[in-house]
């Protein structure tokens, strides 16, 4: 493989392990091996290289390099282990769901340990759109999961459901949105309870649950001691109700951040 390094050509002689399929759009992706005895200057070159990951090579392709072994005696010749892994460079086009067609400005997909993929992608959108999205994640809405389709990346449908959702409110009244998309299949992983543990969950969640309904209550006493001037028992079963009434878009407040940028 030939690559490019300050403007320098830098070549390594492969050999070919194995191929895999990609977890992202099913391509085979190549794993290769290099064996090489250096003098010191050029080791520290290719280790200053490979820290540049992923590379491209001359064909095109993207690769990352990790050393896997290293030997010398002294200030002797390095003999150097490297594998090579073909990498994907990921952007998608669009991300269809639910008659949402929603434009990524930032675009990154993750693997998982159990194998199962996430996407987490930012993008403008309108008040009506971020409506739409914020409803999936409704405790209201019937269907948990959806089918996505990742254009550019690939055509296939998956089966995915809406994970955390930040958002900052633009000046041209358009709403930024930090969206993150699950694999369906990682909700029945071993692994997905780990993360959740960490993540501190259902603490997180119940804490969400309890201060939004809170909030909601809490608005609608002040509606009532406005109007009323009373507070009469029919109107605190009027407060305590309100909170059924629990929006998608209160339970987004949670959610704002000033800059989506450093998100």
């Amino acid at each position: 493989m030939e690559f490019t390094f300050n403007d320098q050509p830098i070549r390594f002689r492969v050999g070919e392990v194995e191929t895999k399929p990609s977890p992202f759009t099913g391509r085979e992706l190549r794993t290769l091996s290099t064996q090489v005895t250096i003098s010191p200057s050029d080791a520290d070159l290719v280790k200053a290289f490979l820290a540049t990951a992923p590379v491209t090579a001359a064909d095109g392709s993207s690769w990352t390099g990790k050393i896997d072994m290293e030997s010398y005696t002294d200030d002797g010749p390095h003999s150097l282990t490297i594998s090579w892994k073909e990498t994907e460079q990921l952007m998608a086009d669009a991300v269809e769901f639910e008659g949402l067609t929603l434009t990524p400005t930032r675009y990154e997909e993750r693997e998982n340990e159990d194998g199962t993929i996430c996407v987490a992608f930012q993008a403008r959108l309108t008040q009506e759109d971020t409506g739409t999205l914020r409803s999936l994640v409704s405790p209201g809405h019937p269907d948990r999961y959806f089918m996505v389709v990742r254009r550019g990346v690939s055509d296939d449908r998956r089966s995915m459901r809406l994970g955390r959702i930040l958002w900052q409110q633009l000046d041209d009244g358009a709403i930024g949105n930090d969206v993150t998309l699950v694999d369906e299949a990682f909700d029945a992983s071993d692994h997905n309870n780990a993360v959740l543990a960490l993540a501190g969950e259902p603490a997180v969640s119940n804490l969400v649950r309890q201060v939004s309904s809170l909030l909601v209550q809490f608005e609608t006493l002040i509606a009532e001691l406005e109007s009323a001037g009373v507070v009469a028992p029919e109107v605190i079963e009027r407060i305590r109700a309100s909170a059924e009434t629990l929006t998608p878009s209160r339970r987004h407040v949670f959610f704002e951040v000033a800059d989506l940028s450093k998100w």
